[in-house]
């Protein structure tokens, strides 16, 4: 959970998380429904389907209970390099340091490291560390005490130098110019995106809706019709031409992807006859508990509450 997402963000999930599902055993055998409900609103959702896929590992050849070593956790479905060394540094004490941002951060700046992320550099950082991780009980106090020095003290822009505790030591400190380190990724400005979609609704009251493919954004979600282009008017003329018709349209909202700056144009239409090819008639009070897009599933709800998306 903690992946892409802040603790404090994190904290009531894991809460409810662990109040349905609290071991292997019951993630093992939970179903996908269950498992992406807890998670809706998190994102990245191939994250939770790989979790559940590491507790059916884990129950069929570890008999539930988790190896400790890095190169055993690698192997399991959804753990890389980072996530299996913090597993294995801060759950079984092994001497394992896995090199997030905070403790990238620390490090560069500790030794005024100006090179790029790389492996080279992660790999100069664990050799920098590594005698203190031989101690014992030192691997999780250590990376654990980095992590939370560089969310706290260590942070990216005005770092509280004065209440570290490596600041004697701290060689960009000293150069006067702690906030060079480490060195800045170029970002990439996002792409606009305009994403139409539409609320088609029969006089039975149900909503055409299709599932997602298990590849992609929102694998294995389910959506209205829906397009997507690079400009505004091109996406609602597909969209039309999607519906056979004109539909209504209601106001647009922002809603951003990581690399797309995306303007989503919701839609109205009272829809007669079969469903589109590929849709399926879904009755409103279902659709309203299926595992929705989650921007689109907060629309709907907002939608039936106010009692908009009703036919005519």
């Amino acid at each position: 959970m903690l992946q892409q997402t802040q603790v404090v963000t994190v904290v009531p999930y894991f809460e409810r998380w662990l109040r349905e599902l609290p071991g292997w055993r019951e993630l093992a055998r939970a179903s996908e429904e269950q498992v992406l409900r807890l998670w809706e609103g998190l994102g990245y959702y191939h994250r939770a389907r790989r979790l559940q896929l590491l507790a059916q590992t884990v129950m069929e050849r570890f008999g539930g209970e988790i190896p400790s070593s890095r190169e055993e956790l690698e192997k399991l479905p959804g753990l890389g390099p980072y996530t299996a060394a913090a597993v294995a540094a801060i759950a079984f004490n092994q001497p394992e340091l896995p090199i997030d941002g905070n403790i990238r951060r620390v490090l560069a700046r500790f030794g005024a490291d100006g090179a790029k992320a790389s492996r080279a550099q992660d790999e100069h950082f664990r050799q920098l560390v590594a005698p203190e991780l031989r101690a014992p009980d030192r691997p999780r106090q250590l990376v654990q005490a980095l992590m939370e020095l560089g969310a706290l003290v260590c942070k990216p822009r005005q770092p509280e130098c004065r209440a570290c505790p490596l600041r004697q030591n701290c060689r960009a400190l000293a150069q006067g110019h702690p906030e060079r380190y480490p060195a800045k990724k170029v970002a990439l400005a996002p792409r606009p995106l305009h994403i139409s979609f539409c609320w088609a609704v029969n006089d039975d009251s149900c909503v055409l809706l299709r599932q997602r493919p298990e590849k992609g954004r929102f694998p294995g979600h389910f959506e209205p019709p829906l397009v997507e282009a690079p400009g505004a008017r091109e996406s609602q003329n597909l969209l039309a031409e999607l519906l056979g018709s004109q539909p209504r349209t209601l106001a647009p909202f922002r809603r951003d992807f990581t690399t797309y700056r995306v303007t989503w144009h919701p839609h109205v239409l009272e829809f007669s006859g079969g469903p589109l090819d590929g849709y399926e008639w879904v009755f409103l009070e279902l659709a309203l508990k299926l595992n929705l897009v989650p921007v689109l599933a907060r629309h709907l709800r907002e939608l039936a509450a106010s009692r908009r998306l009703q036919s005519r």
